[in-house]
């Protein structure tokens, strides 16, 4: 601790000249090899988050074989994407998981059409979407936005109905009018609405003036 306190902390002269590609690397030493952690617990989100970092820096393609080979298992995949169950026999497909599964899988080259045994794209068309929040029905979103069929009449519906009165959106479903946006779930539906293109061109602006008013003076 001694040795720690009197070591002067570092700061960077100037920025890194591969700032993604630095980052992506790190990110790949962090594996516990085919999956990541969180809280010391194989976690599927923080792999799903790691492999979408890894895919848009080019970087780590034996990793996210590695990682998708092992959501790939059935054990990992119906824990995931059917909560409370062990298939769909016992519980409805949870629309948000799925969706992100999908995205994930199809960027990466893969079939949403079976994957793991799992039909994720017929699923997630065919379950209901209305009321759930705007989280689930971006990823939602964004996964079927990478399928050659698109987004659903129904999920576009969904996540249009799910803004808030002010422009952003909300991590929790919207109960007896209160919406509370948060600028995590309104970052993740502006891509989303992105994706749908001009259906969702008017509700991502008002999302983007929402972000854009939140806004500190220092970025953040």
């Amino acid at each position: 601790l001694a040795a720690v306190a009197a070591t002067p902390a570092h700061a960077q002269d100037a920025p890194h000249p591969d700032p993604a590609g630095a980052a992506a690397s790190w990110l790949a030493d962090q594996a516990a090899g085919d999956h990541f952690e969180f809280n010391g617990a194989p976690d599927v989100s923080a792999t799903l988050d790691s492999l979408i970092g890894l895919m848009a820096a080019r970087v780590g393609g034996d990793q996210v074989q590695s990682s998708l080979e092992w959501l790939n298992e059935p054990d990992v995949l119906n824990a995931y994407v059917y909560p409370g169950g062990e298939g769909p026999e016992d519980a409805p497909i949870a629309l948000g998981a799925a969706g992100k599964i999908m995205y994930v899988v199809v960027t990466a080259g893969g079939d949403p059409a079976d994957f793991g045994g799992v039909k994720l794209a017929e699923e997630v068309t065919a379950a209901p979407a209305e009321g759930l929040d705007g989280s689930a029905l971006s990823w939602a979103a964004l996964g079927l936005s990478r399928t050659e069929e698109g987004v659903s009449e129904e999920i576009t519906a969904a996540l249009l109905a799910a803004q808030c009165g002010d422009g952003g959106f909300s991590f929790s479903a919207s109960e007896n009018g209160d919406c509370a946006s948060d600028p995590d779930t309104t970052g993740l539906a502006v891509a989303a609405l992105t994706a749908l293109g001009e259906d969702g061109a008017e509700a991502r602006e008002s999302a983007l003036r929402w972000l854009q008013d939140g806004q500190g003076e220092d970025g953040s």
